[in-house]
């Protein structure tokens, strides 16, 4: 049972907007269980549903408007940012506390939902 969470508004534009987006609570969470919710309705999404598969394509990748928001996001390693995506074996990404991440946004209108661990 989650019983707290973070939730940041997102804000996007059709070329794609960078969010910036920080892990506060103790403990660790897969990125692939982070929500997005429509603030104005409160439904809930799933990073699939908010960059859906087309054919064999990632909606935000190839601009199609279905896209919300990227479902990659992009943590520094050290050295450089590393991509992740919830699913891919190796890229699946682990937010742990104090961890800042980019998110690429195309509408606004959203939220970004991290539950507490």
């Amino acid at each position: 049972q989650h019983n707290a969470q973070i939730d940041v508004s997102l804000t996007g534009d059709a070329a794609g907007r960078w969010n910036m987006i920080g892990h506060t609570f103790t403990g660790t969470v897969n990125w692939a269980d982070v929500q997005i919710i429509e603030e104005a309705t409160g439904d809930i999404k799933t990073l699939d549903e908010v960059d859906p598969l087309i054919v064999s394509d990632r909606a935000c990748d190839i601009g199609d408007s279905s896209c919300i928001m990227s479902r990659v996001m992009y943590k520094w390693n050290g050295s450089s940012y590393s991509p992740y995506d919830g699913t891919t074996p190796g890229m699946e990404g682990v937010l742990a506390e104090g961890d800042g991440f980019w998110v690429k946004v195309f509408k606004s209108g959203y939220g970004l939902r991290v539950l507490r661990p």
